[in-house]
């Protein structure tokens, strides 16, 4: 199985078994931080487009509670990732900043790019983040790769494209996008997915059916997509409506109203572990998939004040432990993730590559990787400490993707 990585020509321009990179945003000190020991604790603003607080936000909130003379509160809002580039932009032709951090996955952060609202973190900050690429797997570096120094990659899974379903309503599921269809045909309205322009699920969906399809040229929506796009149009037909979110999906689809839908390594695991979808719920790959990765990036807006970028960046724990710590820690988690992978994919014998390890690297149970994560955080930084223990602790959390 082949995997690929999403470029920016879809959406202006990917959730899950992941790299946290949370505590490499706020171990990049800046210039400004030296002055900030005497300055007022700041509020800081943060947007998520991505769905990425149910990874980070505990870490978050951790280093506000142990760092309240640099960080007095953290708001926190959700949007759809369409509206933010605009939204910004018009906040910053008006002067204004009301929003200090966001947290995206690659739509909002091509848009924010094109669209040059966004502040540029490296270079000028290398010396912050030690060995940053070489700390990410090798499929996620190259995902750091798309931000062009404008952000940080925190999450990076090999995602999908996927399907999820109820066993009870789905006795033989599909394995080939022509046996989705014929699914959908003879029971219409029971499959549904999100918008892809804001849903990680149904844009790898898409992203992946070109590879499938045996499309001339997967990476060029415009002129190399014939075949998919005369199969979307086909499979409209057999599906009511297209959600905003994929959340929204996974509320439908857990309640019973759905019986299908397309899903990702990320999205299937994390409303398992809230209790949104039933944990008996199946995933199952396509035939002869090719792997479209995806990620979560912490972006800052142009514009933000340099005593909220200092403490937005602030490293919260001493750098050499940070950069000794991750190494241990994401060799472990990484691999606890990609066995958790294979567990939420059956075992099923053909999933091939994840995130450049193959399934045959993977050999130790899941239990014995989690162990090796938990004693591996050690005195770590707090964001990380914090993030890691709670995927962790319940043996199904996205992972951490770096090497």
């Amino acid at each position: 199985m082949k995997v690929t990585q999403p470029g920016f020509g879809l959406r202006n321009g990917t959730r899950a078994t992941l790299t946290v990179a949370c505590a490499a945003m706020l171990s990049m000190a800046a210039p400004q931080l030296a002055a900030q020991g005497t300055a007022a604790p700041v509020t800081i603003n943060i947007v998520d487009v991505a769905g990425n607080l149910a990874l980070t936000q505990d870490a978050i909130d951790a280093y506000q509670k142990k760092n309240t003379n640099k960080v007095a509160k953290i708001n926190y809002t959700k949007a759809p990732a369409p509206e933010l580039p605009g939204k910004l932009k018009a906040m910053q032709g008006a002067g204004r900043s009301d929003i200090d951090l966001v947290l995206t996955g690659t739509d909002f952060l091509a848009a924010g790019i094109e669209q040059g609202v966004l502040m540029k973190i490296l270079p000028d900050q290398a010396a912050k983040f030690p060995n940053l690429m070489a700390n990410y797997q090798p499929a996620a570096a190259k995902m750091q790769e798309l931000a062009q120094d404008y952000g940080i990659e925190v999450v990076f899974m090999p995602a999908g494209p996927l399907l999820e379903y109820n066993p009870d309503k789905v006795k033989q599921v599909p394995t080939t996008p022509a046996e989705l269809l014929a699914w959908c045909k003879a029971n219409p309205n029971r499959l549904i997915y999100a918008r892809p322009a804001n849903s990680g699920p149904g844009r790898t969906f898409i992203m992946g059916l070109p590879y499938i399809l045996g499309d001339k040229n997967p990476k060029d929506p415009v002129n190399g997509w014939e075949k998919t796009w005369a199969y979307l149009k086909d499979l409209n037909g057999c599906i009511e409506y297209y959600p905003t979110g994929t959340g929204a999906v996974m509320k439908e689809l857990g309640e019973g109203s759905r019986d299908m839908t397309v899903t990702m390594t990320g999205w299937d695991l994390n409303p398992r572990i809230l209790g949104i979808v039933p944990k008996n719920y199946k995933v199952a790959p396509f035939k002869n998939m090719t792997w479209v990765n995806d990620a979560h990036y912490m972006v800052i807006p142009k514009g933000v004040a340099p005593e909220k970028v200092g403490a937005i960046v602030d490293p919260g724990c001493d750098q050499g432990v940070w950069t000794s710590r991750i190494r241990c820690l994401a060799r472990a988690v990484s691999s606890h993730a990609i066995a958790r992978a294979e567990v939420a994919s059956r075992g099923v014998s053909h999933l091939g590559s994840a995130g450049g390890r193959t399934k045959d690297e993977v050999t130790h149970p899941v239990q014995e990787r989690s162990a090796q994560g938990r004693a591996a955080i050690g005195n770590g930084c707090v964001i990380l400490r914090s993030v890691a223990t709670k995927d962790l602790a319940h043996d199904t959390g996205f992972p951490l993707a770096r090497e």
